[in-house]
Parts: C-alpha cells; structure tokens; sequence
C-alpha cells in the first residue's frame, strides 16, 4: 500500500506543471513569475520547475508569517488532498529556512501574530476547541462556496472583463462602506486586533467573505491566505465572546482552523499556530484543525488541488481528480437529473 501510494504521488507530481502554476497564481502572485523566470534562465526541466515552485511557496509562506517549520509543510501540503509529496520535503525545508533568515537578515517585517497564552491541557478548552472545529468546518464551507458561487455566477451569466471590473469594484467600495473599509487590503491589524481580543464587528466576517470573493472573481489580483486568516481569526473571536471565553484564545483557534478547512493544510496550520502562540497550544489546534479539515469536505479554496485520498471512509468521492472538478461533476449531475425528471 505504502508503495503504490508512493508511486501515485510521483506520477501527479511528474504532470502537473500546469497545476502548481495556477494554484501558485491563487496564493501569491509575483512567486510564480519570480520562479518561471528563473527555471527559463537556467533551462530547468518539468520536475526541476515544480520543486522551484514549491520552495517558493514554502519559502514565501515562512517568511511572510516568520514560521519556518509551517512554510517547509505548506509547498508540499497545498498540491495534494491525503498526501505529502514527500519526494520535495528536503528542498522545501531548506528553501523555508533559507526565505526565513534571509527575511529577518533584511529586516523584513513578519506577521508576528500574538494571542494569550494557551493553558496546559485544560479540559474545559479541549472541548470547546472540538466545537469550535466543527464550526470552523462549516465557516470553511461557506467561504469556498462563495469563492465558487461567484465563478458559477459568471459562468451562465458571463460579461466582458472590463465590466466585470467595473461592477467588482463597485460592489467592493459598497461592502467597504456597508460593513468597513478594513475589509480591504490585507487586515493584518483586525488579525491583530482579534488575536487580542479587541471587539469584532459580526459584519467584518461576511464582508471579508464577500470581497475576498468578488476580488478573486472579477479579475483582482490577490492571495487567498491573509483573507482565511483574516476570516477565521475574527469569526474565532466573535465565537469566544459568544461561549464567553477569552476571545484571544478562540481569535487563535479560528486562524489556524479556517487555514485547516479552507485549503486542506491541517499539518500546516497546527505548526503554524504552536510557532506563533506557543507549544501550549499545540493539543487545542489539533483537535479544532482536524475537525475543520474533515468537516469541510472535499472542497477547497485552491481548485486545483489533486484529491489523492478521501478524508474519511463516509466521505465519497472520486480521487485523483482535482477538488474544483468534483463540484462541477456534482453539479452537472445533478441538472441531468432534474432535466431527465422534467421530461418524464
């Protein structure tokens, strides 16, 4: 089984080229062109090409948030849904380290996000960061679903790119003035603000949603990792006021959970979480990011991510076939259904 598992993840790992390039364009736009430019340089062939991608996600994601050892996973994490591609772990961990001291050499601002300090396996905590996984599950579906929802929008009713840029940034400056303008940009200080437990607008979630979604899908350019981040944070503290609990605390859960059942990265997210708010914090993040991963489904915000392996026995679907495929498959399905229903 190991070795037939092996075996699969080289032979994606050989074709898709074109997949780590679209997926690399969703998470942050200038490491794709950085990356091509240089593999045209050296003449690198396909394989040489996808590792160099990887590393500079890797690299990129360690020293944005200055978390080398979530960075070294998150290259590797982001390609396949039930597996690792093992096969780049060594250049993504040295890539992530490497982007991480050259970082801090320059005296590149990192995120640094700060919450209070997680209690020593508190059994009260544990349970509630099981609820709170639970919800975070259902707050990754429904980012997802708006993300897709607006594809599917554009799809059967579509418009010339200039004017979907015109009624995107439209609708963007109406969410700006209907919720508040720090929907906008990268909210790294409402991140902040949640994480210590300042008070969060209810209004800040949906609006990020909203505009993370019209941004994506009217032609804006921008990543999706702050925007998750932003979202589970602040979904995350409006949660802990609401449990009555410290609002740092769940602000912490949120970030790290959202990051889990958005984009499938569950390893990713816990190393991200005990890097930044400590090693405390280590039991509370697994279990609120291995229930948001499952829960979320077999859907993702990055499309193109391979489905290797279902996330659980109860959860069918057809593997080796990219996320965002499965939903339109589903899709289609089911308008067959109903048109073969209608014409009986």
């Amino acid at each position: 089984m190991a070795g037939h598992s092996s075996k699969n993840s080289g032979n994606h790992f050989h074709n898709r080229r074109r997949r780590v390039s679209r997926e690399c364009r969703t998470l942050r736009p200038n490491w794709q062109w950085s990356v091509f430019l240089s593999a045209d340089t050296l003449q690198f062939d396909s394989y040489d090409r996808k590792t160099l991608v990887i590393c500079g996600l890797s690299a990129g994601f360690a020293s944005i948030f200055g978390a080398p050892l979530a960075g070294a996973l998150f290259g590797i994490e982001a390609l396949f849904v039930g597996s690792l591609a093992y096969q780049v772990l060594f250049p993504s961990v040295v890539a992530a380290l490497v982007g991480h001291l050259i970082a801090s050499l320059l005296g590149m601002p990192d995120m640094n996000f700060m919450a209070s300090s997680f209690p020593h396996l508190d059994s009260t905590l544990l349970l509630l960061s099981l609820l709170a996984g639970g919800i975070f599950g259902i707050i990754s579906m429904i980012f997802v679903e708006c993300l897709n929802g607006g594809k599917r929008l554009l799809y059967y009713f579509p418009i010339s790119p200039p004017l979907q840029e015109a009624i995107g940034g439209s609708l963007l400056f109406g969410i700006a003035w209907l919720a508040s303008p720090e929907v906008l940009g990268l909210g790294k200080e409402t991140i902040q603000r949640a994480l210590e437990g300042g008070t969060i607008v209810w209004a800040l979630i949906f609006g990020k949603i909203l505009a993370t979604a019209l941004t994506l899908n009217t032609g804006g350019s921008g990543g999706i990792v702050l925007p998750i981040c932003f979202v589970g944070a602040t979904s995350g503290s409006a949660l802990g006021w609401i449990l009555g609990q410290d609002p740092s605390l769940f602000a912490a859960l949120g970030l790290a959970g959202l990051l889990a059942g958005a984009i499938n990265t569950p390893i990713t997210a816990v190393l991200l979480g005990i890097e930044l708010f400590g090693i405390t914090s280590g039991p509370y993040l697994m279990l609120t990011c291995t229930l948001a991963y499952l829960l979320s489904g077999h859907r993702s915000a990055i499309p193109t991510q391979l489905l290797q392996f279902t996330k659980a026995p109860a959860l069918q679907a057809q593997v080796n076939q990219e996320i965002g495929e499965l939903g339109i498959r589903e899709q289609n399905e089911e308008t067959e259904d109903k048109n073969s229903e209608e014409t009986h």
